[in-house]
């Protein structure tokens, strides 16, 4: 696949495209109102992504180790709009400045009857660092 993201194949367009998407799936899922990062990975393999796009305007990058530790995980809120992660054993948020760090508030709350989502203001063309599993050990499936 080119840089672009666009999919060149003799004879397909929207045919093709589904592989790419399924790729996608496995490490990002924003489509039920909040992130949720490597929701269907395939236990004990790493990996990791970088500018995938999720519903609320957010660009996110993430790795995943070998024991299902999730981390090095970075949003780019585009909108300045809320947002939600699952995250069973919580997480702390960071906002990434040029001289500083600050640490963003987060809150529990609940959407569609999903209990473990984690949710925080951002602003627009800010960057967040997050740490998944702050108040427990939180694996990719559980993520």
């Amino acid at each position: 696949m080119p840089a672009n993201g666009y999919l060149v194949e003799a004879g397909g367009g929207y045919e093709t495209a589904g592989t790419s998407i399924a790729v996608n799936e496995m490490l990002l899922q924003s489509w039920e109102g909040f992130l949720r990062l490597f929701p269907v990975f395939p236990r004990g393999q790493p990996a990791s992504f970088t500018g995938l796009r999720a519903v609320g305007a957010f660009v996110v990058n993430a790795t995943l180790a070998v024991n299902g530790q999730v981390s090095e995980v970075e949003v780019l809120s585009d909108a300045g709009l809320n947002c939600t992660f699952f995250a069973p054993g919580g997480l702390k948020v960071a906002k990434a400045g040029y001289y500083e760090t600050t640490i963003v508030p987060t809150r529990p709350v609940t959407i569609g009857g999903t209990a473990g989502l984690w949710q925080f203001e951002t602003e627009k063309g800010a960057r967040y660092l997050i740490d998944i599993g702050v108040n427990g050990s939180t694996s990719a499936n559980e993520v």
